[in-house]
C-alpha cells in the first residue's frame, strides 16, 4: 500500500505499513484521512467478514467490528458517517444483503438493513456511490 505525504507542499509518496493479512476481492474506502479495509477473501479463498482501518497519520492499522456477513466482490461507499456494504459474493453464492456500519459507534446498525428491490437483480461485482442522499448501486454487465 501507498500513501501521500501529508506535507501539502512536498506530495512525496512512500510506502506504508502492510495490510495485516493477506486479502484480495475487498472494499476500500477512506474518510476524515482513514482507510478502510472490508471483507474480500483470504489465501485460503474464504469469503471474510473483517474490517481494519489504517491511520496514515501514526502509521497504525486497527481492527474494526466485523461484518455479519463474511463476503467479498461488493460495492461500498461512505455517507454521513456510515459505510454502505453492498451486495456482493459469500461462500455459499450470491447476496443481496446491504450492512451498514456506524464509524463513530464501530458496529453495524440493524435498523438500516432494510435494503430490497432493485439489489436482488445486482449481487456481485458492484460499485457504489452516494449522489445527495440517495445510495446509488451498480454492477458490471461483464467479467
Amino acid at each position: 500500500m501507498h500513501k501521500r505525504d501529508t506535507f501539502p507542499k512536498s506530495f512525496k509518496w512512500g510506502e506504508s505499513d502492510p495490510i495485516p493479512y493477506s486479502v484480495y476481492g475487498h472494499g476500500t474506502v477512506s474518510h476524515n484521512g482513514l482507510i478502510y479495509i472490508i471483507g474480500g477473501k483470504s489465501e485460503s479463498k474464504k469469503c471474510l467478514k473483517r474490517m481494519c482501518v489504517y491511520n496514515p497519520s501514526k502509521f497504525e492499522w486497527k481492527d474494526l467490528a466485523p461484518m455479519k456477513t463474511a463476503r467479498s466482490l461488493f460495492g461500498v461507499a461512505v455517507h454521513k458517517n456510515k459505510i454502505y456494504v453492498v451486495t456482493g459474493v459469500t461462500d455459499d453464492g450470491l447476496t443481496s444483503k446491504v450492512e451498514v456500519y456506524d464509524i463513530a459507534k464501530n458496529m453495524y446498525d440493524e435498523e438500516e438493513n432494510c435494503w430490497s428491490g432493485m439489489l436482488r437483480e445486482i449481487r456481485y461485482a458492484a460499485g457504489a456511490t452516494v449522489l445527495g442522499v440517495r445510495l446509488n448501486a451498480l454492477r458490471l454487465t461483464k467479467m
